[in-house]
């Protein structure tokens, strides 16, 4: 029973660290990604503007989650528009980013399925918001 506890506090420190809340984070956001991605590629529309929608929208469930679960300490800057105007931005770079590398992986240099290509993409893209998140917004 004791090991149970151990487990529990070893679970709740782990937890108290941003980097693993944002993979939490991160994978709700690739599931709501994903999802659309999917559902919207499925109904016939191009894989890039599929990739641009699902990517907003999970931008949209990351920010606000990751406003008040992740980055609990605040932002480096003075006030929520601020700080949504840089989110924004380095979301802006990481779409540009995940559409970049969609074309490269299904159209120019290895012909990848759009579904895994995706797959690719967002793990790739999950770094890049990650430390740029960190470095640029959030302590």
């Amino acid at each position: 029973m004791v090991w149970i506890l151990e487990i529990k506090t070893y679970s709740l420190r782990v937890l108290q660290h941003s980097s693993v809340r944002f993979l939490f984070l991160g994978a709700g956001s690739t599931i709501v990604d994903y999802i659309i991605f999917s559902t919207l590629l499925t109904l016939g529309m191009h894989y890039l503007g599929a990739v641009a929608i699902g990517y907003t929208i999970g931008f949209v469930f990351n920010f606000i989650v990751g406003r008040s679960m992740v980055f609990k300490d605040g932002a480096k800057v003075d006030s929520f528009s601020h700080e949504l105007t840089i989110v924004s931005i380095i979301t802006l770079f990481g779409l540009g980013l995940s559409l970049f590398l969609m074309y490269m992986l299904s159209e120019v240099c290895c012909h990848i399925d759009p579904f895994f290509a995706r797959i690719i993409t967002i793990g790739v893209v999950f770094f890049y918001n990650y430390i740029a998140r960190k470095f640029f917004v959030y302590h």
